[in-house]
């Protein structure tokens, strides 16, 4: 399939699909380098630092596609797409679909337009307006199981063409087919020698179309059957006559990819292996040369003035052939990612190109971010910073001068120091691991005093878990195992660090005996034997200010969905191990979400149980009387529950939300939750958050890949 210019994108079939699976690629800035070029990104009002940055953020489920015209890309998703400043970093327009999507057609763009398959529709939209400008109903799929390989489009936007073919059609053939854009649409169609995984390819200029696939009915020499995998046809679209039946000599010719002459192509096998011909002498020009330990590429493009083809494998090489010999000439290596930013991450190759000045340029995809470099110098040409994955838990040092951050199926916590100018981040990368730990391992939980961090396995909460040291990684104790089939919240620490409960919320497997609580001691790793519970179903856990309590709140019986579930109120004593309360509270619908704080007195708390909109009702209980008053209630305006959190000083919440599908952070008073302030600034709604031990600075990490650190007003 043809990119704009000449570029193009590779959607080449398998067994297994008819388009690729986008692999992983590690890239970097290199040092000493000038920072990309940019708009100024100023801080939200209220936020005093930033973590990353909020520029070429996509949003969720969006990735890079292809590159787009007048230095953008186009990002698409299942059932929208985007258009991305390359030089800003904004997304300029977005584009829904409100109909089936259909997974082996993604968007594409040919200048001002946007080439859009949608449920039985073909839809074509200004780029420059958002407006649909065509639209075509006669698309053959989602009925009768009948599947269409990925558009591709002339390089004027007037022609557009796609295979399609029915699957177990015994022994029919499978058909192309061509839409002239106009006034009114005119379609085409091709029956084809192929039966299965049928593709069809525009030349750029319109006039040719080149199609294939991966069984056939027909052998060139003759009207016996006969496979035909490697064979393709050439066809004169003007005429819809076949010029001629190529046999490119492949086991399977995977697709064809068109030079901007539109005379020559790359036919691709299967496996990524090009041969280029000359489709106007019908004679293969050359063999591009094998390269050792070379993987399937996701995208292949040509220099302007047709001397080099060039294309992104999956391994993040980037391989350049004379297209005149097919002889190799170089080899580039994506840069890596900064250590210090990401301990494991890597970027998702997408799409390559030589632009107008002769730069070969790649582009993907790191966690939500978008990344562009120059591939024959290695640099990165948007910034890269911010985290990569989805943050499981934040904590700022007592002192207040660096956050500690945690990401979803990375072993190593970051360090942000926030003092001192531009903050700088640092990895900590847990030391000599067990093995079961160095592909799995995630952080759990941080320690109130930062000391320790638990570091867990993921998809695995039945088992140990690890205890390391915060400043160097090192591994002081292992945990032993305990058989919970699955965890719902996060590891909790005791307010001093003595103490951990592993998961805050658990089930355990069917048919176990009674057991103890998951509680352990922080310095043994020793599970502590006191307090037992009797087979519960779920549970939240929560300390009281000095460490010395711990108040457990589980169904008090089986637990019903949307249903009032009455709850029983259990406190022991962590020094005694000794059951100092017991009480049972009717009503409360749903299960509470969020888990439970308790205030200064060590008796009193405040449990958030969901709401319809995202938010919680807050009640209030005395821990030893059972005694509860609702306190008030707090929007979410999600549909999911919002993060939730309260402040040391127990004098303010702050809650994660929406406001007219915009992320906002409320803060609200305590006792009286009124609300005191909303802040603005997240592109992606909040995930996580964490008050300084004097309350006066708060941490938000959102979808958008950033952290800002908001100054709290007490008064």
């Amino acid at each position: 399939m043809s990119d704009r210019d000449g570029n193009s994108r590779f959607y080449g079939p398998s067994v297994a699909g008819l388009f690729l699976t986008i692999f992983a690629v590690p890239v970097s800035a290199r040092a000493g380098e000038p920072p990309p070029k940019g708009v100024p990104e100023p801080l939200p009002n209220g936020a005093v630092a930033r973590l990353g940055t909020a520029r070429f953020r996509t949003a969720p489920f969006f990735a890079p596609d292809s590159f787009a015209p007048n230095g953008r890309a186009l990002l698409t998703s299942r059932d929208a797409a985007g258009l991305l400043n390359l030089d800003s970093g904004v997304i300029e327009r977005s584009f829904y679909f409100a109909r089936e999507p259909v997974y082996m057609s993604p968007p594409v763009v040919r200048g001002n337009r946007l080439f859009v398959v949608d449920g039985k529709t073909l839809r074509v939209f200004d780029t420059n307006s958002g407006r649909e400008v065509t639209s075509w109903d006669g698309l053959p799929v989602i009925d009768n199981g009948v599947r269409i390989s990925p558009l591709s489009v002339s390089a004027d936007g007037a022609t557009v063409a796609f295979g399609c073919e029915r699957p177990q059609m015994n022994g029919a053939s499978g058909r192309a087919m061509v839409l002239r854009l106009g006034e009114k649409v005119v379609a085409q169609e091709f029956e084809v020698v192929q039966r299965a995984w049928v593709w069809a390819v525009i030349s750029p200029n319109g006039k040719t179309l080149v199609t294939g696939g991966a069984e056939g009915v027909r052998d060139p020499n003759s009207d016996a059957p006969a496979a035909v995998c490697g064979q393709i046809q050439v066809w004169d679209v003007a005429t819809g006559r076949e010029r001629y039946l190529l046999d490119t000599g492949e086991t399977y010719a995977g697709t064809v990819v068109f030079f901007s002459d539109s005379t020559r192509v790359v036919a691709v096998d299967g496996d990524g292996h090009g041969v280029i011909w000359d489709l106007g002498t019908k004679k293969k020009v050359c063999s591009l040369e094998t390269v050792v330990g070379a993987a399937r590429p996701v995208s292949w493009t040509f220099s302007r003035d047709g001397k080099w083809v060039a294309n992104l494998e999956s391994s993040g090489r980037v391989l350049v052939w004379d297209a005149a010999t097919g002889k190799h000439r170089a080899a580039h290596a994506p840069p890596e990612l900064p250590p210090a930013i990401v301990p494991r991450g890597k970027l998702l190759g997408d799409a390559i190109e030589y632009t107008p000045d002769g730069r070969l340029t790649g582009l993907g995809r790191w966690g939500e971010a978008v990344a562009t470099w120059d591939a024959e110098q290695g640099r990165f040409l948007t910034p890269v910073s911010g985290y990569p994955s989805l943050p499981l838990t934040m904590r700022f040092a007592p002192d207040g001068k660096s956050l500690y951050l945690a990401m979803a199926g990375i072993a190593s916590p970051l360090n942000w120091t926030l003092s001192g100018g531009e903050p700088t981040v640092v990895s900590i990368r847990p030391r000599d691991l067990p093995s079961e730990f160095v592909d799995d391992g995630f952080v759990e939980a941080i320690s109130p005093d930062c000391r320790t961090f638990v570091l867990g396995r993921a998809g695995r909460w039945g088992g140990s878990a690890l205890i390391c040291d915060l400043k160097t990684g090192r591994v002081l104790q292992k945990t032993e195992p305990v058989n919970l089939e699955r965890s719902d919240e996060r590891t909790v620490y005791s307010p001093t660090g003595e103490f951990l409960v592993r998961g805050g919320s658990y089930r355990w497997e069917k048919g176990a005996p009674p057991t103890y609580l998951p509680l352990f001691d922080v310095k043994t790793g020793k599970q502590v034997k006191s307090p037992e519970v009797e087979v519960p179903e779920r549970a939240v856990c929560g300390f009281s200010p000095d460490g010395s309590r711990l108040i457990v709140i589980q169904p008090n019986g089986r637990a019903r969905p949307r249903a009032a579930n009455p709850l029983k109120i259990t406190t022991w004593d962590l020094r005694t191990k000794e059951k100092l309360s017991e009480n049972t509270v009717d009503g409360l619908q749903p299960w509470p979400y969020d888990g439970l704080h308790v205030l200064g007195n060590g008796w009193t708390i405040l449990l958030f149980h969901n709401a319809s909109d995202g938010g919680y009702t807050v009640s209030e209980f005395e821990a030893d009387t059972g005694d509860r008053a609702v306190r008030g209630a707090i929007t979410g305006g999600a549909s999911s529950p919002s993060p939730l959190l309260l402040s040391p000083d127990r004098r303010r919440m702050a809650v994660g939300g929406m406001e007219k599908n915009v992320p906002v952070i409320r803060l609200y008073a305590i006792p009286s939750y009124k609300l005191v302030t909303t802040l603005r600034g997240h592109g992606a709604r909040v995930l996580e958050m964490a008050f300084s031990a004097d309350s006066s600075l708060l941490a938000t990490a959102s979808e958008d890949t950033t952290v800002l650190v908001w100054k709290v007003q007490k008064n």
